[in-house]
C-alpha cells in the first residue's frame, strides 16, 4: 500500500510540475505584523504540486515558523486561508522534529542543511524530546524544577533511570500515572494490540522558564498554585515581530510496537514506561498522535495544530491495518468511540477491551484544490524518503480576531475565545478520543483545542498549569 501511493505521486509529478510554473514563484511580502525574515533553510529540490497564487515555496528547515505570510488579496475568507496555515504546521512539525544537537535542549543540529532531516534515523532523538517535559516541571514535590538545559531531575519517576532518557509517566495528555490514569477529563485508550496509549507533555524554553521563575525572585516561580494565582490572568511570552521564538508546548501519543508492527513507519523512542505499581519497563514506542500550541504575538490565544499517524483510523489518507479500529463496521461509533474503558484505573491486559475508534470529525477538503488533505499530499511529496510520509495533519485552528478575546466566564463561546476558525470539530483521534461530538465535549468545554483550552484562560490557555500548580 505504501508503494503504491509513492508511485502515484512519482507518476503526478510532471503534470503538476507544470502547473506549478503557471503559478508563479514565492509570495516575498512579509505579513503585516511580523518583520522577522523567512524560515532559514533550503527551497525543497525536484517537483512540487501546483501551489495557490502567492502560497510560500515549502522549505526544509530547523527554523520554528514566527508568522504567518501575508495573504494575497484574493484569499477573501478563513476557508480560503487554511493553506496558509497548514503550512505553518507542518513547517512546525518539521523544525520540532528536526535532529536535536548534543548541546544543552531544544536546538536543532545543523538546522540549515535539509539533509540532517531527510537522512535522520527514526529513532533519532528530535528537538522536542530534549524540552521539558511536564513531570520535570510539577512532579518534584518541594525540590525546584531544574533549570531548562539540566538534564538532572530531583525525583525521576524510575530508579535507574539515565540522563537523556524518555520516560513515559502519563496515560493521558492531561494526567499521569503520578495522580490520574486517564486522557485529560476523560478515559485511558487502547490500542487493537490491548495496550494502552502513553502520553507526553513538553514546555519550550520560553514557556518552562516563565513557569520555573528566575532563582532570585521566588514570587514568580508559577508552578506554585499561590504564585499563580497572583499572576492570574498570566500572559506567557509570544514569538514577537522580531522572530523570537515565544511559548510553545508539545504534546504527543505513543503506542507500544509490537513484533506485528512495521516499526519503520512511525517515529520511535526507546523509553522506560512508568506502571501503576510504580515499576518501570522498557519499552520501543511509536508516535501516533502530535499536538503543537504556539503563542505568536499576532495570535495570542495561540495557533492549535495537530497531526497523526496514517494508520490511526480510516479514512482519506489513512493506511490499514488501523492501530485503533478493527477495519469493521461493527461495534457501532456513533460519536467515534466504542469500547471505551469504564474506570480509569489500569487493569491487566487480559481484561482490557481494544477501543474501537472512527474519525468523526473529517480532515477538511476544503478549499478546493488547497485544502487540509491538499497540504498533506503537498508535504508527503517533499518528504517521500522520511517517516513523515506517514503522519498527516488532522486540523490547524486559530483566532480570527485576537481582540474580542475575554476571559473565560466573562463572555461567550467563539468570540470570547478569540474567534476561532474553525469554531468546533477541531480533534484527534488519540487524545480527544471520547470528546469528537459535542455531545461528548459538553461537560470538557468543547470539541476543539480552543474551546477547551479557553477554559484555562486566566494560565493563558494552559490546562497543564492551571491543573498541576501545586
Amino acid at each position: 500500500m505504501q508503494a503504491a501511493r509513492s508511485t502515484l505521486r512519482r507518476a503526478l509529478a510532471p503534470a503538476l510540475l507544470a502547473a506549478a510554473a503557471a503559478c508563479g514563484g514565492t509570495d516575498a511580502r512579509k505579513t503585516a505584523y511580523s518583520a522577522a525574515a523567512s524560515p532559514a533553510g533550503l527551497v525543497v529540490p525536484g517537483t512540487l504540486p501546483a501551489l495557490p497564487p502567492g502560497f510560500p515555496t515549502p522549505v526544509i528547515s530547523g527554523a520554528i515558523p514566527t508568522f504567518i505570510p501575508t495573504l494575497p488579496d484574493s484569499v477573501t475568507n478563513d476557508t480560503m486561508a487554511r493553506p496558509w496555515f497548514d503550512n505553518f504546521s507542518w513547517e512546525s512539525l518539521i523544525a520540532l522534529n528536526w535532529p536535536a544537537d548534543t548541546t544543552g535542549r531544544g536546538n536543532p543540529y545543523l538546522p540549515d542543511s535539509s539533509v540532517v532531516f531527510l537522512n535522520a534515523s527514526n529513532a533519532a532523538t528530535r528537538v522536542w524530546g530534549t524540552y521539558k517535559e511536564s513531570y520535570e516541571l510539577f512532579s518534584q514535590g518541594t525540590s525546584r524544577p531544574t533549570p531548562f538545559d539540566s538534564w538532572a531531575v530531583s525525583q525521576p519517576p524510575c530508579r535507574g533511570v539515565q540522563p537523556r532518557q524518555k520516560v513515559f509517566v502519563m496515560t493521558s495528555k492531561g494526567n499521569s500515572i503520578m495522580d490520574e490514569s486517564a486522557e485529560a477529563f476523560s478515559l485511558p485508550l487502547v490500542d487493537q494490540d490491548s495496550n494502552y496509549v502513553r502520553y507526553e507533555v513538553r514546555y519550550n524554553r520560553a514557556q518552562y522558564d516563565t513557569i520555573r521563575g528566575p532563582d532570585a525572585d521566588s514570587t514568580l516561580w508559577l508552578y506554585m498554585a499561590t504564585n499563580l494565582a497572583h499572576h492570574e490572568p498570566l500572559q506567557m511570552p509570544w514569538t514577537d515581530s522580531a522572530g523570537r521564538t515565544g511559548s510553545l508546548m508539545v504534546k504527543a501519543a505513543w503506542r507500544q510496537m509490537t513484533p506485528s508492527d512495521d516499526s519503520t513507519r512511525y517515529l520511535i523512542v526507546h523509553a522506560q514506561v512508568l506502571n501503576q505499581d510504580g515499576t518501570c519497563s522498557p519499552q520501543t514506542m511509536g508516535l501516533v498522535g502530535f499536538h503543537i500550541g504556539q503563542k505568536l504575538q499576532a495570535f495570542p490565544e495561540w495557533i492549535w495544530s495537530t497531526f497523526e499517524h496514517v494508520s490511526n483510523v480510516p479514512g482519506p489518507g489513512s493506511v490499514a491495518p488501523y492501530s485503533f479500529n478493527n477495519g469493521d463496521s461493527l461495534p457501532r461509533t456513533p460519536t467515534g468511540w466504542a469500547n471505551r474503558p469504564a474506570t480509569t484505573a489500569l487493569v491487566p491486559k487480559a481484561q482490557r477491551v481494544p477501543t474501537q475508534v472512527t474519525r468523526l470529525n473529517p480532515i477538511p477538503s476544503t478549499p478546493a484544490s488547497a485544502s487540509t488533505q491538499w497540504v498533506n499530499q503537498l508535504y508527503h511529496t517533499l518528504l517521500d524518503s522520511t517517516v513523515w510520509v506517514n503522519y498527516q495533519l488532522v486540523i490547524t485552528q486559530w483566532p480570527t480576531n485576537a481582540k474580542s478575546f475575554q476571559p473565560f466566564g466573562s463572555g461567550l463561546y467563539p468570540a470570547a475565545a478569540g474567534q476561532p476558525f474553525p469554531v468546533n470539530g477541531a480533534t484527534n483521534t488519540t487524545a480527544e478520543t471520547y470528546f469528537q461530538s459535542q455531545q461528548d465535549a459538553y461537560a470538557a468545554g468543547g470539541n476543539s483545542c480552543m474551546q477547551c483550552h479557553w477554559g484555562a484562560s486566566k494560565a493563558d490557555f494552559s490546562w497543564g498549569l492551571l491543573r498541576r500548580a501545586h
